[in-house]
Formats: C-alpha cells, sequence, structure tokens
C-alpha cells in the first residue's frame, strides 16, 4: 500500500493501491463503534457481495480497502439497531461502484 490512494465519501474512505495480479482484491475494516459484530459482520457482508457483483466492471489489477466509520452517512442515525437494516445492497453497490470509478480514473 505503498503507492497507494486514498479517496474519502462521506465518512467511507477507501484506499486503492496496484497488484501484479489479474484480479481485484476486498479489504474491509469496521471498528467497534459501528455497532454490534452482528451489525457489523452484515455490513461486511453487504460489502463483499456488491464487490463480487461489480467485479466485472472495473479494471482488475488493484486492491481496494474499505474502512468504515460510524460518520458514514448511511450509518449516521442514531438508534443503533436501525442503522445496518436500513442499508440495501443496491446502496452498497452503487456507493463502492462510484468510489472505485472515481479513484481508478
Amino acid at each position: 500500500m505503498a503507492h497507494r490512494r486514498r479517496i474519502t465519501d462521506n465518512g467511507l474512505v477507501m484506499f486503492v493501491a496496484g497488484n501484479d495480479l489479474c484480479r481485484s482484491r476486498l479489504g474491509i475494516s469496521i471498528g467497534r463503534a459501528c455497532g454490534c459484530a452482528v451489525q457489523r459482520n452484515r455490513i461486511k457482508r453487504l460489502f463483499r457481495e456488491s464487490f463480487r457483483l461489480i467485479q466485472n466492471d472495473i479494471e482488475p489489477g488493484f486492491d481496494y480497502l474499505f474502512i468504515i466509520s460510524p460518520k458514514w452517512k448511511l450509518l449516521g442515525q442514531k438508534r443503533p439497531e436501525t442503522r445496518t437494516k436500513r442499508l440495501s445492497m443496491g446502496e452498497v453497490k452503487d456507493i463502492m461502484l462510484g468510489v472505485i470509478k472515481r479513484a481508478v480514473k
């Protein structure tokens, strides 16, 4: 990650770095402040599945590290149990694709 690029989107931070592989890889970091283990794991599952769905739409050969903070606009509700319930696969997929396209251009 020495030659990386940092992109932010309302509390969601993504680092991009090139790799020598013919495929892209995903890393996810999410802290305890984003909710209990069940909520954090749901967010990670949404990100993994979204990445799997958009792999054909993005350029291969990059490593993507997403750092999710509680300040992310989609986690901004006050009640923790309703934070992750309002996240949908479509929202996460669109946000990921937009951030990745901005970073790799």
